[in-house]
């Protein structure tokens, strides 16, 4: 019997698969191929997959995935280009119009360049919010490196985001990271409140607050995750878990009608 050679896909499906190692949840990339555009420019899109948002009712992709969106709009880009048709390519200011372009919002870095004979070539690499940190009745968005990023608009997803409080809570978001440590633990996590410029304050899906202390917040938090694998502890009555002190934990039922409110 003669082999057949297997017929190859008309598109490479493989994809890029990461671990987040602020959220601890899996995501998965794929980029979609599409025909070059005006001047052989070609728009990146891509569809991804973060197991952390399979709760987001407003995936409309489905459940858990997402369409790229950017985050900067094409008039703000224009805008700190400043250039019109009809304008000399040899006449624009690359290095200021760099300087402009990074002055947006939501911009990291920026390269511009000429491409002779016609064409003013730009390129983007944008911040990714990760939370959002509530200041009284503002609402400011965080990236990773804890930036604080103000905007026009929501950028997509905003709704899954972190949710920040307390005063200085943005310099401190890269302290979170601890929760990679505990996927179990971040997966139920709706909020964070900086406590006393010195600690956090863990709020839950449910309700349940657990309150880290100041040092040896991981360790803490590895041994709660122990003990609820084996107690349940977090899917309880018990609506404060108090980690502060070294080596004891104290619980507190949930109270109706009571607000919780996180000490010092």
């Amino acid at each position: 019997m003669k082999a057949e050679p297997v017929p190859r896909a008309l598109f490479d499906l493989r994809g890029v698969y990461n671990t987040d190692l602020f959220t601890g949840s899996g995501t998965y990339s794929y980029t979609i191929p599409v025909p070059k555009g005006t001047n052989d420019l070609t728009p990146d899109v891509s569809i991804s997959y973060d197991s952390s948002s399979t709760n987001n009712p407003s995936a409309f992709v489905g459940e858990g995935w997402d369409l790229s969106r950017d985050y900067v709009e094409r008039d703000a880009i224009l805008a700190a280009l400043n250039v019109k048709a009809g304008d000399s390519l040899l006449g624009i200011d690359l290095q200021a119009s760099r300087q402009r372009l990074e002055a947006i919002d939501w911009v990291a870095s920026a390269t511009v360049e000429r491409r002779l004979p016609d064409t003013l070539y730009v390129t983007l690499k944008e911040r990714r919010a990760v939370a959002i940190w509530q200041s009284g009745d503002e609402y400011t968005l965080i990236d990773r490196d804890g930036r604080t990023v103000r905007a026009s608009r929501m950028p997509p997803g905003a709704e899954t985001l972190l949710l920040l409080g307390g005063a200085g809570a943005p310099e401190h978001v890269g302290e979170l990271l601890l929760l990679a440590y505990e996927p179990a633990v971040v997966r139920q996590l709706r909020a964070a409140v900086w406590v006393g410029q010195r600690r956090w304050n863990l709020i839950l899906n449910n309700g349940v607050e657990i309150w880290l202390p100041e040092e040896d917040a991981v360790a803490a938090l590895k041994q709660l995750a122990k003990l609820d694998a084996q107690h349940k502890l977090l899917s309880r009555e018990f609506g404060i878990v108090d980690l502060r002190l070294p080596d004891k934990l104290y619980l507190k039922k949930r109270s109706s009608g009571e607000p919780m409110q996180g000490p010092a």
